[in-house]
């Protein structure tokens, strides 16, 4: 079954395949059909949750929100009413930190698509390297720095690095770091030769990374074209230094993911059993 729980097991054939296609639908090219998915979202981000949904609509898949608070969408019960929900729905995406049993281990008979939980993000991770990609350039030949704390994002980049051959490096303190990254916590050293730069939100380690703020001057050390693409939410002034707001050379901009749709299309296709 075309899961998608974690980036564990998959190889740059797999990658290769899913942006091929994720281009089919940028052009307005690839295959739509008729059917439904089900959206079970309580902590996904908004742009995510929204270019998910916006997806499964354009590829004629009727989204269905079940809601945790919904009456049976809980515990044990949950499992029951989605196991009966799978005959009528072509895949069912996930986000929920407290629903890692859904993820791991439990045969829904519908493909489960993991959009953020306490375990992974791994969609985000497809989403930003499907976004070098529409640059023109190969998101397996870049250096990668993410400059974060431990975090089910962090995990799902050690995920890729392992499955696609990624040259990807943590900028953190030692105490704070992934076992699945190499990292460095002088955070002007990781930077060096960076062509991707990944920001994430600290959350509750924000005082272990207050000094990892991104400044202009740091990015003399990166490649002369190096992207710097804070992932949301994210605040100025903590992950990225103000000074870059105004520089078109500091950051990606608000328009770097915007073929996402296209890839989370790709995603839900696979998922169908149309690619």
């Amino acid at each position: 079954m075309p899961d998608l729980v974690t980036l564990a097991g998959w190889h740059p054939d797999d990658l290769s395949a899913l942006f091929d296609r994720a281009d089919q639908y940028r052009e307005a090219r690839g295959p739509v059909g008729r059917g439904a998915v089900g959206l079970l979202f309580s902590a996904a981000p908004p742009v995510t949750a929204a270019a998910l949904e916006c997806a499964a609509g354009l590829l004629g898949l009727q989204p269905i929100s079940l809601s945790p608070e919904l009456p049976g969408c809980s515990g044990e019960d949950l499992i029951e009413v989605l196991a009966e929900l799978s005959q009528w729905i072509d895949a069912l995406v996930i986000s929920d930190p407290g629903l890692e049993s859904l993820l791991h281990g439990t045969t829904l008979g519908a493909p489960v698509v993991n959009a953020g939980s306490a375990s992974g993000r791994p969609c985000e991770v497809l989403a930003e390297l499907y976004a070098v990609h529409c640059t023109g350039r190969d998101p397996l030949a870049q250096r990668i720095v993410v400059v974060a704390p431990r975090g089910p994002l962090v995990s799902s980049w050690a995920q890729a690095r392992t499955s696609f051959g990624l040259d990807i490096w943590q900028a953190c303190p030692d105490e704070v770091s992934d076992p699945g990254l190499p990292h460095n916590s002088n955070l002007f050293a990781a930077l060096s030769g960076a062509g991707l730069v990944v920001t994430v939100d600290p959350g509750s380690l924000a005082e272990e990374m207050a000094h990892y703020r991104i400044e202009s001057e740091y990015l003399v050390v990166t490649a002369p074209d190096c992207l710097v693409s804070p992932q949301l939410p994210f605040r100025w002034g903590r992950e990225l230094a103000v000074q870059l707001r105004d520089d078109p050379q500091g950051w990606v901009g608000p328009h770097f993911r915007r073929h996402g749709v296209a890839l989370y299309q790709a995603l839900l296709a696979r998922c169908a059993g149309w690619s």
